[in-house]
């Protein structure tokens, strides 16, 4: 929590009202020789401060409160707070012990809440800043439902990657150079336009994981790789799934290695398209450290998915790391969320894994993604 610096006009009109022990500064101490008057005044040049949001004062309340100072002090709060109820105040006890039920009612009256002690109190206040954040910045919503419902094997269409990437491209998801070939000719002119090592990929709508049946090839380059690559890949292709339909062969540029996430949608028939983001490659299943949010979101969830991960510390910059480019992540959680509203009603799910996270200004590449729509409007 920020506890902001008075202004110099604000603690000038402090110390002409406080007790001479007393220091005009944030967080004060009014223990001692001041009382409820003290207090309310305190109170009233306190907040008429425009850095200050919210009065908090740590009083204690108890069954039986013996100090006369320290109902005082509450009466000076409540006459306040009947008189200005613009801005928030609540109080959080030092201790916890039973609380008087005069003193509740009256405070309940002035719209003064009782927070639990120090450590659950604050974390309220937390919470009610963060959601303050997110009213101010919460885009519209319109609270539709999706109407796709549950839809069986055959109703459904698998777009391949190519085609997944070119609707991603659509909506500013970044990702790397491509090309569609069907021989292999045609793949090792496209690799030597990139001028580096390339990735080849069978490219088919009925072959989804690739690896799995030898469909993909890293690192390859000049005319020979290109060749054996292809050929290679074909004829495992041919192997493990002769009822596949190919489209070719799918050449894209080696993309440098980077933190690997995942990003991807699911569609519940109920809540619509859910959003997720979590650990990318091989440790999306190892560590399960992923989190969900409904669609649509704002660059302001964006970050609140991606702080709330467990392995946000590495994308922060871990022991001496340098920080990788959380915007451009942020961005592109946007950018797919966007994409599920307007797909919302036809989109059965869809995964970019992995995504590659870059140093801080460097951005982000969606690696490998795939679509599943909906046959049926």
């Amino acid at each position: 929590m920020e506890l902001p610096d008075f202004s110099e006009e604000t603690t000038e009109r402090l110390k002409k009202v406080l007790p001479p022990f007393a220091t005009a500064q944030n967080p004060m101490d009014l223990t001692g020789g001041s009382d409820g008057n003290t207090f309310e005044q305190v109170a009233e040049i306190v907040m008429e401060d425009p850095q200050v949001e919210m009065l908090v004062t740590s009083l204690q309340i108890t069954e039986k409160i013996s100090d006369i100072t320290i109902y005082d002090y509450l009466e000076g709060l409540i006459r306040y707070c009947i008189r200005h109820p613009e801005k928030p105040a609540a109080v959080v006890p030092l201790i916890e012990s039973g609380r008087e039920k005069e003193v509740l009612e009256k405070l309940k009256a002035a719209g003064v809440p009782i927070l639990p002690p120090p450590h659950y109190g604050y974390r309220v206040i937390r919470h009610l800043m963060d959601y303050t954040a997110f009213l101010k910045t919460a885009e519209n919503r319109t609270g539709t439902i999706a109407a796709l419902q549950n839809k069986q094997e055959e109703d459904r269409i698998a777009l391949s990657e190519h085609q997944s990437k070119q609707i991603f491209i659509d909506y500013g998801i970044p990702c790397p150079k491509e090309k569609l070939t069907v021989t292999w000719k045609e793949a090792a002119a496209c690799a030597a336009e990139m001028g580096k090592k390339v990735v080849l990929k069978i490219e088919s709508n009925d072959i989804l994981h690739k690896s799995e049946i030898g469909g993909v090839r890293v690192g390859i380059q000049g005319e020979q790789e290109i060749k054996n690559a292809f050929q290679g890949i074909m004829e495992r292709a041919e192997q493990e799934r002769p009822d596949a339909k190919i489209n070719g062969i799918l050449v894209q540029e080696m993309l440098e290695e980077g933190l690997e996430m995942i990003i991807g949608v699911t569609c519940d028939p109920n809540l619509g398209p859910m959003i997720l983001l979590g650990m990318g490659g091989i440790f999306t299943e190892i560590f399960q450290d992923a989190v969900l949010y409904p669609a649509p979101i704002n660059h302001w969830e964006a970050e609140e998915m991606i702080s709330s991960l467990k392995s946000s510390r590495l994308l922060a910059g871990y022991r001496g790391q340098s920080p990788l480019d959380i915007k451009a992540l942020a961005d592109c959680l946007v950018s797919v969320s966007r994409l599920a509203e307007d797909y919302r009603d036809k989109l059965v799910e869809m995964d970019i894994n992995p995504v590659f996270v870059y140093p801080e200004g460097k951005g982000v590449k969606a690696a490998d993604g795939l679509m599943v729509l909906c046959r049926k409007p």
